[in-house]
């Protein structure tokens, strides 16, 4: 668990850093100093259940010798929302960082880096918005999949579901 209090980068004399903001720094900057001394990473949102005992999962995360992640499976979706009604077509299946366990290796390390680095450009009206920081870190899995051989695989959505998925 991490033992939170905000942190002297993220006190702003000129605004007031938004929740959204907090978690992004948890999540992009606290969590490669993790990784970096060979920690394996747990992360969980609040918005995701456990349809049986997790450590299963995490036991076989651990035992795997070639994934570096075990990450949620979202599913991107296009919604209707006109007078004719709601309508909702799904597209393509993504990673997401609601759960998310990561192996502490320097490959790893380095995709954080990078989303943390990604995250600064984002601008500061927008990092109030959710999945700011989740889009940066799938960017930066994304290029080290392509480039630098990363290897993760998705947790299977009968163990593990996005509660607001669930319908």
């Amino acid at each position: 668990c991490f033992d939170y209090s905000s942190p002297k980068e993220l006190i702003q004399k000129d605004r007031e850093v938004s929740v959204m903001e907090q978690i992004a720094y948890i999540k992009l900057y606290e969590t490669p100093k993790a990784l970096k001394l060979g920690v394996n990473v747990f992360m969980l949102d609040l918005d995701v259940g456990f349809l049986t005992d997790p450590m299963p999962i995490i036991d076989t995360f651990i035992a795997n010798p070639t994934a570096d992640i075990f990450v949620q499976e979202d599913l991107i979706y296009l919604m209707n929302r006109t007078k004719v009604g709601w309508k909702t077509w799904f597209t393509e299946q993504l990673p997401n960082i609601g759960l998310f366990m990561c192996k502490g290796t320097h490959l790893t390390v380095r995709i954080f880096e990078i989303a943390w680095s990604s995250y600064q450009r984002v601008p500061v009206k927008d990092r109030r918005n959710p999945s700011k920081d989740q889009n940066c870190v799938l960017d930066a899995m994304r290029k080290a999949r392509a480039f630098r051989g990363l290897k993760y695989a998705y947790l299977h959505n009968h163990t593990a579901v996005l509660v607001d998925k669930m319908y």
